[in-house]
């Protein structure tokens, strides 16, 4: 996502899907990884800046070259969600897309699990503390895509 202008420089025919998570849960992510940093204004510009370098490279972009899509849309509607990301593709949707969970629909012949608004990992949630400096730091970010 730093690099969507080099991207398009080398391929300029890519299409990029941007996908782009709410910053609290990318934030609570971030606190339990063992190679970040644990302190919560580190992780939330982290979080903040990928996704403005990003978006702010993306709007060089022709429509064609670039999308932008929520994890959440994603996950509490794949089917309409995989639609639209096709259309923005070029290429025709297949109820099987969906599928890819399943050995027969996969190139690693094994199960999977299907697409769920269920968190894969359960974080602990932000103290008070760390979420007054969430909202502090990424608020505006945070209602401009559209989050609580």
């Amino acid at each position: 996502v730093l690099h969507v202008r080099l991207i398009h420089e080398v391929f300029p025919e890519a299409q990029i899907i941007h996908i782009i998570r709410n910053g609290k849960d990318v934030v609570r992510s971030l606190q339990s990884m063992p190679w970040t940093s644990r302190r919560i204004r580190w992780n939330t510009r982290w979080w903040i800046e990928t996704v403005n370098a990003g978006r702010s490279q993306g709007a060089e972009l022709s429509a064609e070259h670039y999308t932008e899509v929520r994890y959440e849309d994603l996950t509490q509607h794949p089917k309409s969600t995989v639609e639209a990301l096709c259309g923005f593709l070029g290429e025709s949707f297949v109820e099987s897309m969906l599928e890819f969970h399943k050995p027969e629909q996969n190139s690693w012949g094994s199960s999977g699990q299907p697409i769920s608004s269920t968190p894969v990992n359960k974080h602990r949630e932000l103290g008070w503390l760390e979420r007054i400096q969430f909202q502090r730091l990424a608020g505006p970010l945070q209602r401009e895509l559209g989050y609580q």
